[in-house]
């Protein structure tokens, strides 16, 4: 009888035991951007739930807090943050939500900013003033070279917060890391007959992604975003455009067709719609589906000339 007892005790431990890690609750995750977003999911799998702050039809650069994504950020248990002064905002929301248990990652270390340099003696007190990138160049999730970086980043502090499960995240990543190595090499062959084509975009997003591709960048019709170029300064870019033949305008969705209607009826230039933030249009629901899309129609614009 005893003995019987004892198994079934046995079996009732085991059983919690089971019960618990299969109905673990996962570790809840917090990210400015889809982008971040995308790359937490593939590097945490089943064991993370993901939130993005900044929809894909947000514009990063100017984003206001609303009550309920406080509520998020007061649930989890890690920030993953864009850095180089993108999400500034995300610090004001950090500390509205007063959540001492949350554990705070800024994505971009270990990564070259461009620009940053220059921009260094512009940053004030964490916030954008006229200047959209006083930090250099944000947009660094458009270059592939910088996603490894990116997962590695997003790796730590998920096995930080969540240790139990950290050699599933350290494998997750190493996968990613790989499938990134093949992905690039087949996107730089999809892409491969525009390398050395200039461009024209609508903001200055795209230094990571022409850098990795052998592009070059004609000109930029918004440095300062939804301010539209003087007269003077279209024409300075339709001459940059002839003199580089630039053969693709880079126009992000929720950019204005105005400027870009106007370029192609004077230089013939082709207008890509370029997303720069996964999920930014139809199917680029994730970080591959993006690139896959970029490239495929960059290398559609170019053969078009």
């Amino acid at each position: 009888m005893r003995n019987e007892k004892s198994t079934q005790w046995i079996w009732f431990v085991l059983f919690c035991l089971i019960s618990t890690a299969s109905f673990a609750a996962p570790l809840r995750v917090v990210t400015s951007t889809n982008d971040l977003a995308s790359i937490a999911k593939e590097v945490g799998g089943d064991l993370v739930q993901v939130e993005a702050i900044c929809r894909a039809d947000q514009d990063p650069h100017a984003f206001e807090i609303l009550p309920g994504q406080v509520v998020l950020v007061q649930q989890a248990s890690v920030y993953l943050k864009v850095g180089a002064a993108l999400d500034f905002w995300a610090d004001d929301l950090i500390a509205s939500a007063g959540n001492s248990r949350l554990a705070i990652t800024d994505c971009s270390r270990g990564i070259e900013i461009i620009g940053a340099e220059e921009h260094h003696d512009h940053v004030h007190h964490g916030h954008v003033h006229h200047d959209p990138h006083p930090a250099g160049n944000p947009h660094y999730w458009l270059g592939p070279t910088n996603l490894p970086r990116i997962a590695i980043n997003i790796r730590d502090a998920l096995k930080a917060a969540d240790a139990e499960n950290a050699n599933t995240y350290a494998e997750r990543c190493s996968i990613f890391v790989a499938r990134v190595d093949s992905a690039y090499a087949h996107w730089k062959d999809i892409a491969g007959a525009c390398r050395g084509t200039a461009i024209v975009s609508t903001h200055s997003s795209w230094d990571y992604f022409t850098r990795d591709f052998g592009l070059t960048v004609a000109g930029i019709i918004n440095p300062i975003p939804d301010v539209e170029p003087s007269p003077v300064a279209l024409a300075q870019l339709e001459q940059a455009i002839r003199a580089k033949n630039a053969r693709v305008f880079f126009k992000e969705p929720f950019a204005s067709d105005r400027i870009p209607a106007v370029l192609t009826r004077d230089t013939g230039i082709r207008i890509m719609t370029a997303p720069s933030t996964v999920g930014g249009i139809k199917d680029t629901e994730d970080i591959w589906s993006l690139f896959d899309y970029l490239t495929r129609e960059l290398a559609r614009n170019c053969a078009g000339h």
